[in-house]
């Protein structure tokens, strides 16, 4: 880790400053990428559930497969049941792509907050510097006021 003296280095703050802004706008575009994913299948659950690639497996079209042999006799299974597990499912699988794409987004920030922290502090060194010599020569000029 770079210690605060590091920073007032140019070529120690640029070093890698390229590559991990370059990284981190990567990383926030696929996981706004992904988000958007998320939330059109999120919106295509409510409006168009059959469309989704997971309904359609979980979903029997044929009902003799919903029907089950226990003891010699028919039962049919509700088809509620298999609504429920693909709902179940797709919402699972939703969640971890929204998981997946809140953790991209933050490692971008990350990654580009950092620089930022990197010039905020380079900036602060700056002023402070600044300041002391502002104090300094106010400083001269009140001992000439005085003596003149």
């Amino acid at each position: 880790m770079m210690t605060e003296g590091q920073y007032s280095r140019p070529e120690v703050y640029e070093s890698g400053k390229g590559f991990r802004d370059f990284i981190g706008i990567i990383l926030i575009v696929v996981g706004v990428v992904i988000a958007l994913w998320a939330v059109i299948n999120v919106y295509k659950i409510f409006t168009n559930p059959q469309g989704i690639e997971v309904f359609k497996q979980i979903i029997p079209d044929n009902p003799e497969i919903r029907e089950l042999d226990i003891a010699g006799e028919k039962v049919i299974l509700p088809m509620g049941i298999f609504l429920f597990m693909a709902y179940s499912i797709g919402c699972l699988l939703l969640f971890i792509a929204a998981s997946i794409a809140t953790a991209l987004i933050t490692g971008g920030v990350n990654l580009l907050q950092s620089n930022f922290h990197r010039l905020e502090l380079k900036i602060n060194k700056e002023i402070s510097s600044l300041k002391s010599k502002m104090d300094e020569i106010t400083e001269i000029f009140k001992k000439k006021s005085d003596s003149g």
